[in-house]
């Protein structure tokens, strides 16, 4: 399948939520990056020595300033040792900076090291939906994404209307709204011949947040927009 190279996302739990960490900190150029979504349950920060994920980190920040990377990080309340070491390395990354990173931490109450999976999956997975992927504009996957599209009003109540940049020139834009399942719910085909705009009703839809894929050619992009009020 073709993937959007600026809408990748990488989930990781316990062992595998500090190699999501580990894949965030080989990100030295950001051309380079390969998912600008992670989602950390529970990182086993602690792994092998207490000292690896931040000698690591502190590598990465010695190369570059800029992580354009969407960050969700999440630990249980029961899971002793392990809030200490989440909240440590929360402290590290506040300190950074970091140009275009964004993130989101969460010690989430009652849960313990099987059970914060799940809550941070749920979460998490609806969290990195909703940002933006903001890239340096020199960025080499930036220039991968050749519709630079946008859609207004967001939120929104009746109708949505998708801007079709006059970069595409005359093509076939097929346009499918999913749902935060990934269920397809309608799909509009229209022919463009430089900048349209796609209007398309949502009467019938429920609130919620919602996925437009566009697909033009060989080119994709994924569109976000809430019906109904802000979430």
């Amino acid at each position: 399948f073709n993937i959007d190279p600026m809408n990748r996302t990488l989930f990781g739990h316990s062992y595998g939520g500090i190699c999501a960490l580990f894949t965030m900190f080989q990100y030295n150029d950001y051309n380079d990056i390969l998912f600008h979504n992670i989602i950390a349950a529970s990182p086993s920060i602690w792994w092998p020595d207490d000292q690896l994920a931040y000698t690591r980190e502190s590598s990465l920040y010695t190369q570059t300033s800029v992580l354009p990377v969407n960050l969700y990080m999440t630990v249980g309340s029961f899971e002793g040792f392990m809030v200490t070491d989440m909240e440590r390395m929360q402290q590290v990354l506040e300190s950074r900076n970091y140009e275009y990173f964004n993130a989101s931490y969460h010690v989430n109450q009652g849960k313990d090291h099987t059970t914060n999976k799940e809550q941070t999956f749920r979460d998490g997975i609806p969290w990195v939906l909703r940002q933006d992927i903001q890239l340096p504009t020199n960025s080499k996957v930036l220039a991968q994404s050749i519709m630079e599209t946008s859609i207004y009003p967001n939120p929104a109540t009746d109708q949505i209307t998708i801007v079709i940049p006059p970069a595409l020139g005359a093509q076939t834009v097929t346009c499918s709204i999913l749902d935060g399942l990934g269920k397809r719910i309608k799909t509009v085909t229209q022919q463009t011949v430089g900048q349209n705009n796609l209007h398309i009703p949502i009467d019938d839809l429920s609130k919620g947040m919602y996925i437009v894929h566009l697909t033009s050619g060989k080119i994709q992009q994924n569109l976000k927009f809430i019906k109904g009020s802000e979430l």
